[in-house]
């Protein structure tokens, strides 16, 4: 059975005064995400904030207990990046049975 997590993260940028200032840091998070956790990242609100940013973050594990520990992970690492003050993460689980 394949398990799907599925985050919403809320940030502020406290350093950022424009949009394009917002890019390079978002941008680099993003990456790194992706590079450290093979999730797939991006934003999905608060674009046309420059002080704020929403990020959706999805991954796929074949149990639980990992997806789990994955998902806890990300949290932390989000939690304690200096560009960012960690806001709010919401979490949903699904398991997906495919086709019989």
């Amino acid at each position: 059975m394949l398990k799907v997590g599925v985050l919403l993260v809320d940030l502020q940028l406290p350093n950022s005064h424009s949009l394009k200032e917002k890019r390079g840091p978002l941008k680099r998070l993003l990456n790194q995400l992706r590079k450290q956790f093979s999730c797939s990242c991006c934003e999905c609100g608060d674009q046309n904030l420059h002080q704020r940013a929403k990020i959706g973050i999805t991954l796929a594990c074949s149990d639980a207990v990992t997806l789990d520990q994955i998902i806890r992970q990300i949290g932390e690492y989000i939690r304690f990046n200096a560009d960012f003050v960690f806001l709010d993460m919401q979490t949903e689980s699904l398991n997906y049975h495919g086709e019989n």
